[in-house]
Order: structure tokens, then sequence, then C-alpha cells
């Protein structure tokens, strides 16, 4: 069985196309592999930053508390120390010159 010429070209023509319909899938398939990789990559990355923002709030909430005059004073007052008045309050006064 022999082809001629024309089946030949057509044959080539038909496997050429054929070849770059593959290609073209291919490709589109690693564009898309590589769309959910990245995009699984951003919504990790958005998730790790609201944690961190979650436990920068966590935090900034604890140091408020714990600066608050209320915890100041309760931990004074578990602490021995009482509220200072005129009569517990002394005045050393210094010699003449010295500042």
């Amino acid at each position: 069985m022999n082809m001629n010429t024309s089946e030949q070209k057509s044959i080539l023509q038909y496997s050429t196309i054929v070849i770059i319909v593959i290609c073209f899938i291919i490709a589109f398939i690693y564009q898309n592999i590589e769309y959910m990789q990245l995009k699984m990559h951003y919504h990790a990355m958005k998730n790790e930053y609201h944690a961190i923002i979650e436990e920068y709030e966590r935090e900034k909430y604890q140091l408020s508390k714990a600066l608050s005059m209320e915890q100041i004073e309760a931990f004074a007052k578990n602490h021995g120390m009482v509220p200072m008045t005129k009569e517990s309050l002394v005045i050393i006064k210094g010699k003449k010159g010295i500042q």
C-alpha cells in the first residue's frame, strides 16, 4: 500500500495540528495548576496575616488592661502599698547651692 504525496502531506498536517492542540492543552492545564497554587499560597498568607492581626490585637488589649489604673492600684494593694496622704509625705530639704 503506497501513499501518494498528497496523502502524506495531509497526514503530516493533521499530525501537526494534533500535536499543537495537545501542546496547548498541556500549557492550559499547567497554567491552571500554577494559578491554583498561587491562589492557595495567597489564601494561606491571608489567613496568616489575619492570625497575626488577631494576636496583635489580643496583646494590645492585654497590655492596655495591665496598664490601667485599676490594675496598678490592685497590684499596689496586693503588695502592701497604701495611698499617699499628707501625713505619709516626707519632704527632704537639701543644702543650699545643691539643686
